[in-house]
């Protein structure tokens, strides 16, 4: 619905008579859903936009439009990075990176592998997913490894042969499917 439309429908709320508010309400509550998720599917997947993949490939470049034709960016050289898709347009797909760095990449070099990567200093992973638990690791920044479940606030990560809990703000990466 135009913003001209959702408007109308907001001054329409405000002139109707007791009875009619709560239905109008409902509609006006209805149509911005509906403007909301119209706005946030992808063009061509139809899944929801932002969302989050990592890297399936060794080498990645990440090009500043949707095509080989653009120059590079950047180079990646490291498989299961976390990357957000925020747009795409046909085969490619423009992504960010943990450091806010966006541009775009083939979809053939991106996994639906949930994945994380420690940044902004370390992370400690405990037993149990609460702040007295004990401690079964310590991962150092740049650290990366799978997104195994989370919840609520707290999150399940394995890098290596570590594994353990950790709060939801202390890693870039999204949550398990």
């Amino acid at each position: 619905m135009p913003p001209r439309l959702m408007i109308r429908a907001v001054l329409a709320v405000l002139f109707v008579s007791p009875v009619g508010v709560a239905a109008a309400q409902e509609t006006a509550r209805e149509t911005v859903r509906e403007t909301v998720r119209e706005t946030v599917r992808g063009g061509e997947t139809g899944l929801g936009l932002p969302r989050w993949t990592s890297l399936q490939a060794g080498e990645a470049r990440l090009r500043q439009g949707p095509g080989r034709g653009y120059p590079v960016l950047w180079e990646y050289r490291r498989v299961g990075v976390p990357l957000r898709i925020i747009d795409e347009e046909a085969e490619w797909r423009r992504v960010r990176d943990w450091e806010g760095v966006e541009g775009w990449m083939h979809k053939s070099l991106l996994s639906g592998e949930a994945r994380f990567m420690v940044w902004g200093g370390g992370v400690v992973l405990r037993a149990e997913p609460a702040a007295g638990a004990e401690v079964t690791a310590h991962l150092d920044e740049g650290v990366s490894g799978l997104l195994l479940r989370c919840r609520g606030e707290w999150c399940e990560l394995r890098a290596g042969e570590a594994r353990g809990w950790t709060g939801r703000d202390d890693f870039f990466g999204g949550f398990p499917p």
